[in-house]
């Protein structure tokens, strides 16, 4: 998922004309896009399957990724400055938004798996079934 944060501001920079491709001739925009987007399009999907395969292997279902990802989207679009004049209630969308951002990345990245099956498998790393 970092890769696809990196490949978004790298392409928004170059977009805006912040950033070039040192060569002797500029490339258009639409031939980078047609580079870039494929590449882009892989390692996402690459990136979920793998966030929702750490979810199954912890017993959850990979709707959680969903909250784990749109959440802090939706609260720090609620907390935009424009809206929000209450300090210390834009504070508290903000710590909110970066606590279901922090679950989320211990959930998938750090937190071990389930001991033996559950209902979405056998344990991956092929330990005994503690279950019967």
């Amino acid at each position: 998922m970092l890769a696809n944060g990196v490949a978004i501001v790298l392409f928004e920079r170059y977009a805006n004309g912040q950033i070039g491709i040192p060569t002797r001739f500029d490339l258009p925009l639409i031939t980078v896009t047609g580079f870039f987007l494929p590449i882009y399009i892989i390692l996402l999907c690459a990136g979920v399957t793998f966030a929702i395969r750490r979810l199954h292997d912890r017993g959850k279902s990979g709707i959680w990724l969903l909250v784990m990802v749109f959440a802090p989207f939706v609260l720090f679009a609620v907390d935009d400055s424009s809206t929000t004049s209450n300090l210390l209630f834009s504070l508290a969308l903000d710590i909110l938004g970066f606590t279901v951002w922090a679950w989320g990345l211990v959930e998938i990245g750090v937190l071990p798996g389930t001991d033996g099956n559950n209902i979405y498998g056998g344990n991956p790393r092929g330990a005994k079934d503690l279950s019967r």
